[in-house]
């Protein structure tokens, strides 16, 4: 594939990913190589493999004939993301504790800071939480732990997005500040509690609040399977 191949390839991506994250793109919502070659003014190759990518990635699946369709959230889904994003998370800070730097917890009280204001809007919220999740990572000074925290995180997006009705007034911020005291005062059991509650807080809310409606984009047989 040449550079510009790749650079449209990419484009097409990363649009329809942010997309989908954030529910621009609802699951069930069909998606076709024709549409969107004319919508991104390319030809369908490059759309073709995006949404070859996107199925590998599991947010866009096959549709009966033709097409794609963008696919549900299950609760599997839910669950997975949340297990994995606490084994991550929680080992990164297992390291934070031990290389927090005073400059890097400076930064978790800047980032935790604007988790808390109620002033966001709920979608700035995630993004700022993302951030400050992410920063935990960046204590450890390894490259791989975070980036495959910010993976985990992105793919947490869309049960954010889901759970936005359940966001308290004051944000995440009591929490974060509870735990960045933790990391410096070197206390990794009290860390790693609050990690697991951050990490299954969320989805426990969202799942309770898709089991009372379950069409509010899970698969509703999952869900009904799972109770």
């Amino acid at each position: 594939m040449t550079k510009t191949g790749s650079a449209r390839w990419n484009l097409v991506y990363d649009n329809l990913r942010e997309r989908i994250l954030t529910l621009d793109l609802t699951p069930g919502t069909r998606l076709t190589e024709s549409l969107l070659a004319k919508e991104f003014d390319l030809s369908p190759t490059p759309v073709r493999d995006a949404l070859g990518r996107l199925c590998q990635d599991g947010l866009v699946e096959v549709a009966s004939g033709r097409g794609y369709t963008v696919a549900p959230l299950s609760v599997a889904d839910i669950a997975d993301i949340c297990d994995l994003r606490f084994v991550i998370e929680s080992g990164a800070i297992r390291l934070a504790c031990e290389r927090a730097t005073p400059e890097g917890l400076e930064r978790l009280r800047e980032l935790s800071a604007l988790t808390g204001d109620s002033e966001a809007s709920p979608l700035e919220l995630i993004a700022r939480n993302q951030d400050f999740h992410v920063a935990i990572a960046a204590l450890t000074g390894r490259r791989r732990i975070i980036e495959a925290l910010e993976r985990v995180m992105a793919d947490s997006t869309r049960i954010f997005h889901l759970g936005l009705s359940t966001f308290s007034s004051h944000g995440m911020r009591p929490t974060h500040d509870e735990l960045i005291d933790a990391i410096a005062s070197n206390d990794v059991d009290r860390a790693v509690e609050l990690c697991r509650q951050e990490a299954f807080g969320t989805s426990e809310r969202v799942l309770s609040q898709l089991l009372r409606s379950p069409g509010a984009g899970v698969n509703p047989f999952q869900v009904a399977s799972a109770i």
